[in-house]
């Protein structure tokens, strides 16, 4: 998958000893952590380009700086790519390829739209929210949050209700352990019924969307934020949408209210991104991640261990150890000693702490990503369940072959 060399010289010995470290853990262990994807190689390779000396700070033709054009053309092109994949025909939306994460992309949402007496409405972490729609909220605003249905389902009903009695200004949707679609139509006629904002964060679910598997948030919410490591295959980094409207406030909360400098070859690479996205089957593959997460469901369901649903709408599942042996932070520190990734997780009703959690999370992005043949995959299934849940003394070469047959990174 990529081509990389080693810095040449004793003055490096230090630094490759690092570097050939973290080679080892991408070519030696099967990464299931539901955040994790490589990126495409295009998108390394352009982060290389020296495109990132002249200071830039501002916005598309309003920078603080000269000679910016490059900067300028480079978001208004990854705009239209990014409009274009997430079928705003009608025109409603502009971007901003700036935000370093996805978190940071919504706090430039938060500084553009809130005072401090302001209420918010998110998803609790023990339902699925992710934890930067959380704490840095509940520092400076009133945050409430919503819980899920009897059946670890959103509740639009309670939701409508919070709405009603708490009037917050602002709603989030969008989760980190949350496997099912979210239904945006729902959201946003509650939103628009009493005078709320939405800001849809897409983290875990833009190619969902953008092949037509999922609900679109470009017709109901003001906002829309993603990071760009996940099913998008980019680097590190974040990108924010906001309605046209919205262009004169979220702005002067890029710079100087939330960060500093845009990072030039970032940028670069998030629309290099966006490139190989146009290009490839986006339906294809978001379907065979979404393979991955239900055949695991069911495997798991067959031996009697339970997920926190039984389908998945996306890449990810979240396995419910609560009636097991063994907690969250136990079965990811045994699978690691099999080398086979994974994080803990919070679920529904979780009575354990954040630390040690009563669930694990597995996503298959990775797998989507190298291609993981399917007799593959479920010997790898079997693998992880003796690891947990049996005496079984599973060998890590046992895992080191599998993902040997796949190109991960070439490095020498």
């Amino acid at each position: 998958m990529y081509q990389l060399k080693r810095l040449a010289g004793d003055n490096f010995n230090e630094i490759n000893t690092i570097l050939d470290m973290e080679m080892g853990i991408m070519n030696n262990n099967i990464i299931l952590i539901g955040s994790a994807n490589f990126p495409f190689p295009s998108v390394m390779d352009v982060l290389q380009y020296p495109f990132q000396y002249n200071p830039a700070e501002g916005t598309i033709n309003n920078r603080y700086f000269p000679k910016c054009e490059s900067i300028d053309n480079l978001e208004n092109y990854g705009t239209r790519l990014l409009k274009d994949l997430l079928h705003d025909k009608n025109d409603k939306f502009s971007a901003t390829f700036q935000p370093y994460s996805g978190t940071q992309a919504n706090q430039i949402v938060y500084n553009a739209i809130l005072n401090s007496n302001d209420t918010v409405l998110s998803m609790s972490s023990k339902a699925g929210g992710h934890v930067s729609h959380i704490n840095y909220l509940s520092k400076f605003f009133n945050l409430k949050q919503y819980e899920l249905d009897s059946n670890n389902m959103i509740d639009y009903d309670q939701i409508e209700k919070i709405c009603h009695y708490e009037k917050p200004k602002l709603l989030i949707a969008g989760a980190s352990s949350y496997p099912l679609e979210i239904d945006y139509k729902k959201l946003g006629n509650i939103c628009r019924k009493y005078g709320i904002y939405l800001l849809a964060d897409i983290s875990h679910t833009f190619t969902y969307i953008s092949s037509k598997l999922h609900s679109n948030p470009v017709e109901y919410a003001d906002f829309i934020s993603f990071t760009t490591h996940k099913t998008t295959r980019g680097i590190r980094g974040g990108i924010l949408l906001y309605k046209t409207e919205y262009a004169e406030i979220i702005n002067k909360s890029i710079f100087p209210l939330t960060q500093g400098a845009p990072k030039y070859n970032e940028i670069a690479a998030k629309v290099t991104m966006l490139i190989e996205l146009s290009h490839m089957n986006l339906r294809e593959y978001s379907i065979r991640s979404i393979w991955f997460a239900n055949q695991c469901i069911k495997y798991f369901k067959d031996k009697g261990v339970q997920c926190t649903t039984n389908s998945s709408d996306t890449h990810y599942v979240v396995i419910d150890l609560s009636n097991t042996h063994i907690t969250g932070k136990m079965a990811e520190e045994k699978l690691a000693s099999v080398n086979i990734l994974v994080n803990r997780n919070m679920i529904p009703g979780d009575k354990k702490t954040s630390l040690t959690t009563s669930g694990i999370r597995l996503g298959f992005l990775v797998l989507t990503t190298i291609d993981f043949s399917d007799n593959d995959y479920y010997e790898l299934l079997e693998i992880i369940y003796d690891t947990l849940f049996t005496r079984a003394d599973v060998p890590v070469e046992k895992v080191k072959n599998l993902i040997s047959k796949y190109s991960v990174c070439n490095y020498k």
